[in-house]
């Protein structure tokens, strides 16, 4: 289980804003240097609508000290994205 929080500054078009984040999930072995997870997402955006999604992805241990992911998921309510994929990268310094 798990569970991450964030905050910073982002756009939609001509609006500028804060937001809030914050998501629990869980995670899960595949391989030896894959992984799963499944979370729920939650944004608190600060003038615009707040949304919470369900998503799910993949995770690859490159090395000890790099990681790539993949990630799709769906909208939970009304101003959520009604569905979106993503990647990225973490590298532990």
């Amino acid at each position: 289980m798990f569970g991450t929080a964030g905050i910073g500054r982002s756009s939609a078009g001509d609006n500028d804003f804060f937001q809030a984040t914050n998501a629990i999930g869980l995670g899960f072995p595949i391989a030896s240097r894959v992984g799963g997870f499944i979370e729920h997402f939650i944004a608190a955006n600060d003038g615009l609508a707040d949304f919470q999604t369900i998503d799910g992805g993949i995770t690859w241990l490159v090395t000890d000290h790099i990681q790539l992911d993949v990630t799709g998921g769906v909208g939970v309510d009304g101003p959520a994205p009604d569905g979106f994929v993503g990647g990225g990268i973490a590298i532990r310094w």
